[in-house]
């Protein structure tokens, strides 16, 4: 059970990783779209 904890615990955070990158190169490109 452990491993498997491990596991989805790792999947878990690199998703978040992921997806957090995914919303700041968003922002990022919104904001330069606002400024033209």
């Amino acid at each position: 059970m452990e491993p498997i904890m491990l596991i989805d615990v790792a999947y878990l955070l690199l998703s978040i990783q992921v997806i957090y990158k995914l919303c700041t190169t968003c922002v990022l490109n919104s904001k330069q779209v606002h400024r033209f």
